[in-house]
């Protein structure tokens, strides 16, 4: 009845995984058309052709008084009626096939309702088919578990925290980290939050997510795990920095990750502990081998802080979370720190080294500096002090990107606010990296780039070029800084700077080491897979009543991503079309067949609620129709059926290449 297409690059050496997705796809479209088809014999009409597939045809059998074809495009089909063509709705109106008693338009108003409603009833029941295979096998998924939190955005500023649970969000409960994204991106309003620390204290908050032009955000990402990933074969991607200390400690793909110097870890949140507490130590850390259980403890040396030698200056507080040390100090948005314990920061005291300084200093007062420009009035210089919490430095790293709307500003946790850094240069330090190259005083940063090792494997960053800030844009700054430290940190960096007068001036330095300072991290290890757990129905019974549950569940998540659009909380750019869905399909298949099953269901779910909106061409037009000659006992003109049909046709058109340039041209996903 209807006509779906799923477009699809073929790549020969993948083979059998495209023939995966196009034999699953085709299914779900197969299904859809079957329920038509078997009501309308059902109900005695005549069904002149039952396609797999649609445009030319290239097989084709007549068995009995329907001809069954194979057409040319796979990802698609159609069922024809006698007194039905969706291409030529006049056949709708048509007298003469309407006296023929096979005719489709010749049943009454209930017999046509379920046949046209019968493809979306099939899709709902194979969705929750696909659904209860998922859970009676049992499939992985992330737990509501906090990995980190993006400074700056609501959760942070309520004071969500790595290792959080989240509870329920607006009373639904958060089974899965999956609820909280759909929670956040399909709400409207604000969110009303429930959860609990790592140490169990419950907290609970209401707050309105961050709009970032496409979407709703709160600012929290899932927990990673202590499994590394597995590479697949032939891969140039790699799981540590080339020179690393975790390259040489000689992690490999599938390790998990036991215990460090003796103690057991249980999250990455245990092991996030160990690696701060103990970040200048060497480290012996157990791992176990792969689906294995033999155990090999590998030695794990520190990792020094990388700098050019430069120090920058400060810019204003960006953002203060509630009930810190800063809220409890009156530092306000906008205020700008000038000293700390009588040093000048920039000159004196790296900005970079502020989230150290405060850390070593918890529950000391500490002496701060603060300028403040009252709206209106001239600056103010405000002497206070604050006592720092016991909040382990670098534990909110720098993303990258603008997330606040206030720019990519660097948090100083012992004190619960962020700062901006500039690009301009207060001091070079002798005989560092910058001072070697000629970079002065005064002058401003206008790019860096992290150069790739020539004759290395690829690193975290892969095999190319990094642009971390371009166009002077000192939001990106405390990014390029972690960057430098983490996936970045085996590369050269290609620096430009710009001189007062103008000029530009690039640079590639080596960046140097720092003695006394300590990066609390994995020390040049990527590639940990989430936090997982296990869903899983114990029965037969059990697996069909969650795929019941899944099938409903995702049915209103349709509903509330169309309320969504249409108030304009979600972007029109997030939507996928024909070649999007099938580049989803294809990735899934290749990492698992449990995980591309569940994919069907989801494709199944929303077949079956697009196809029933109520759109001329679609099923739910089809029936805008019969609910109308059932209401005024008449059918509708011919004229309305052609022209609203027609209107359908030039609405999923231009959907369709929207859709489809947002696949092949961009769209923020």
């Amino acid at each position: 009845m209807e006509v779906f297409a799923l477009s699809l690059i073929l790549a020969p050496e993948k083979l059998i995984t495209i023939l995966t997705v196009a034999i699953g796809l085709g299914l779900v479209i197969f299904f859809h058309e079957l329920g038509h088809f078997a009501v309308a014999k059902w109900c005695n009409v005549l069904v002149e052709r039952f396609s797999i597939g649609f445009g030319p045809i290239l097989l084709k059998k007549k068995y009995g008084e329907t001809e069954y074809a194979l057409s040319a495009i796979p990802f698609g089909g159609y069922v024809k009626m006698l007194g039905q063509d969706d291409i030529d709705p006049s056949e709708m109106t048509d007298a003469d096939k309407a006296v023929d008693p096979r005719s489709y338009t010749a049943k009454n108003v209930w017999q046509r309702m379920a046949i046209i409603s019968a493809g979306v009833i099939m899709n709902i029941i194979t969705g929750t088919m696909f659904f209860a295979i998922v859970f009676g096998a049992g499939h992985d998924s992330i737990p509501p578990r906090i990995g980190y939190v993006q400074t700056g955005l609501p959760a942070w500023v309520n004071g969500v925290r790595e290792g959080d649970t989240i509870y329920s969000i607006n009373d639904q409960k958060t089974i899965e980290f999956e609820d909280i994204l759909k929670e956040t991106l399909l709400g409207h309003g604000p969110l009303h939050v429930i959860g609990t620390h790592a140490d169990g204290q419950r907290f609970e908050f209401t707050a309105e997510p961050h709009w970032n032009g496409y979407n709703r955000l709160l600012g929290m990402g899932f927990a990673p795990g202590l499994e590394l990933g597995r590479l697949r074969e032939g891969s140039k991607d790699s799981l540590t920095n080339p020179g690393s200390p975790a390259d040489e400690a000689g992690f490999k793909p599938g390790d998990t990750i036991v215990s460090i110097s003796g103690t057991p870890l249980k999250t990455a949140n245990d092991l996030n502990r160990v690696l701060r507490q103990q970040r200048g130590e060497t480290l012996a850390v157990t791992v176990r081998r792969g689906d294995s259980k033999a155990e090999e403890t590998l030695t794990l040396k520190p990792m020094n802080f990388r700098t050019l030698g430069i120090r920058l200056d400060i810019g204003k507080v960006g953002a203060v979370r509630l009930n810190s040390p800063a809220t409890k100090a009156g530092i306000q948005k906008g205020d700008r720190i000038t000293k700390v314990d009588g040093q000048i920061v920039g000159s004196e005291i790296d900005p970079f080294r502020l989230p150290d300084y405060f850390s070593d200093h918890h529950g000391q007062p500490v002496a701060l500096t603060i300028s403040r420009e009252p709206s209106g009035g001239p600056p103010e210089t405000i002497e206070l002090q604050i006592v720092p919490e016991d909040f382990a430095p670098w534990s909110e790293p720098p993303g990258e990107g603008d997330k606040t709307g206030e720019g990519d500003p660097l948090s100083i946790p012992a004190l619960g606010l962020a700062c901006q850094i500039l690009p301009k240069i207060l001091s070079v330090a002798p005989d560092s990296p910058a001072a070697k190259a000629g970079i002065k005083e005064k002058q401003s940063i206008d790019e860096i780039v992290f150069l790739p090792v020539e004759g290395s494997r690829n690193d975290l960053l892969g095999g190319e070029e990094k642009v971390a800030l371009k166009n002077g844009d000192g939001t990106r700054i405390p990014s390029a800084f972690w960057l430098m430290q983490d996936a970045a940190s085996s590369r050269k960096v290609r620096l430009t700077v710009r001189t007062e007068t103008g000029e530009k001036t690039a640079v590639t330095l080596e960046p140097a080491s720092e003695p006394d300072w300590f990066l609390p991290t994995m020390r040049g290890l990527g590639g940990r897979l989430p936090e997982m757990f296990l869903l899983k129905g114990e029965t037969v019974g059990e697996s069909i009543e969650l795929g019941a549950r899944e099938t409903r569940k995702r049915i209103m998540e349709v509903f509330r991503t169309l309320g969504a659009l249409i108030r304009g909380d979600l972007s029109l750019f997030k939507l996928s079309g024909p070649v999007g869905i099938a580049k989803i399909g294809y990735s899934v298949a290749e990492d698992s067949l449990i995980h591309f099953i569940k994919f069907l269901g989801l494709i199944s779910v929303n077949l079956a609620v697009i196809n029933f909106l109520p759109i001329p061409l679609l099923d739910g037009g089809h029936m805008l129709f019969l609910l109308y000659e059932g209401i005024t006992g008449r059918k509708p003109s011919e004229r309305i059926v052609i022209g609203a049909t027609y209107i359908g046709l030039i609405f999923i058109v231009s959907l369709m290449l929207f859709v489809l340039g947002i696949d092949l041209f961009g769209g923020k996903k």
